[in-house]
Parts: structure tokens; sequence; C-alpha cells
């Protein structure tokens, strides 16, 4: 995953995955723009990043 790149974020609340792009990366959080909206996640497990915005959990799965 490199800044730019386009990824898919999934909503577990609603089940809804959605493109992404790879706005910031620092450490082990990743910022990610989807819809003129931007997310802060961070990494849980190798390859899986959690973050929550407006009561919604988002993840990013890179592997």
């Amino acid at each position: 995953m490199r800044l730019d790149d386009t990824v898919t974020v999934e909503c577990t609340d609603t089940d809804q995955k959605m493109e992404a792009r790879v706005i910031r990366m620092q450490g082990d959080r990743v910022d990610v723009m989807v819809s003129g909206l931007t997310l802060s996640l961070r990494r849980t497990r190798p390859g899986i990043y959690v973050g929550n915005r407006g009561g919604m959990e988002f993840v990013l799965k890179t592997k």
C-alpha cells in the first residue's frame, strides 16, 4: 500500500464496501479519503486497519 493507492474499505455495521484513496501513512496509522470524508485507521494486526467514524466501524484489509 502506498500514497494515492485506491483501496477497499468495508463498514462492518452496514456490510458496505467502498473505494478509498490513501492520503497519509504514518507508523501504524493510515488515513484514507472516502467521498470527501477522511477516515483514520490504525493497524490492529498485520494487514488489518480499523477505525471509527460517526459511530460506525471501518476495516481496511491489505492482504
